[in-house]
């Protein structure tokens, strides 16, 4: 779970980073110091918030893309609107709020990748049984009477 935590984190702060640095022509360094900025911002405000739909994943056992998408752009949204935005009114992020919600995107998808599509594993529980098969001579109930 940690390191889907830490890629989901760096595709999100690549996703605002990209928006936030100069066209493609300009220099590697300002996109690389936009992007160290944004994985240190983005990994230590999300912590809490993630950290709770992480937990809620895996007791819920939510494996659906769309739970990590929605949790991911809600995330981003919320985190936009929070505390985010203020260290990057100065980096003249005119897209603020279309380009939190795509890095939460980003970032839910990439945990459902890395982790998520096997929450709820962690406690060893088992899936139930197919219908039928739970019969201790092997038929089902619809081999009842025959």
């Amino acid at each position: 779970m940690p390191l889907g935590y830490i890629l989901a984190i760096f595709a999100a702060a690549a996703v605002v980073a990209a928006a936030a640095s100069e066209p493609p022509q300009a220099d590697v360094l300002s996109f690389t110091l936009a992007y160290l900025f944004t994985v240190n911002a983005i990994g230590a405000v999300a912590f809490v918030p993630a950290a709770a739909a992480i937990i809620a994943a895996e007791i819920l056992r939510m494996r659906s893309v769309f739970y990590f998408l929605a949790v991911g752009g809600g995330l981003g949204v919320v985190l936009n609107e929070v505390s985010i935005r203020g260290h990057f009114a100065d980096a003249t992020l005119d897209r603020a709020d279309l380009v939190f919600p795509a890095a939460g995107f980003a970032a839910g998808f990439v945990y459902w990748l890395v982790v998520g599509r096997m929450s709820g594993r962690f406690n060893g529980a088992r899936d139930l049984a197919p219908v039928g098969e739970n019969q201790p001579d092997g038929k089902g109930p619809e081999h009842a009477g025959k």
